[in-house]
């Protein structure tokens, strides 16, 4: 998604709003969602896990003064987890 053009942000917004009613559905389906971003030195990771409607975990991780690669690594290692 492009974030500086807001057509693209709503098409992506629509095709996650369409993905999220069809999985709430089915109570056989599991949702996990992951977000992850830098700023200032700092990454942030936070994953919210759902089964048919009801939150089940949230987790947030965060790991100062890193580089690219490294915050790339970091993804990786908790998307895992």
């Amino acid at each position: 998604m492009n974030r500086k053009s807001k057509d693209s942000v709503k098409t992506h917004l629509h095709k996650l709003n369409n993905i999220i009613l069809h999985l709430s559905t089915n109570p056989h389906l599991i949702m996990v969602i992951s977000d992850t971003s830098i700023k200032n030195n700092v990454t942030t990771s936070i994953s919210h896990i759902h089964v048919h409607n009801s939150l089940v975990i949230k987790m947030i991780h965060h790991a100062v003064n890193i580089m690219f690669t490294e915050a790339e690594l970091f993804v990786i290692r908790y998307g895992i987890n």
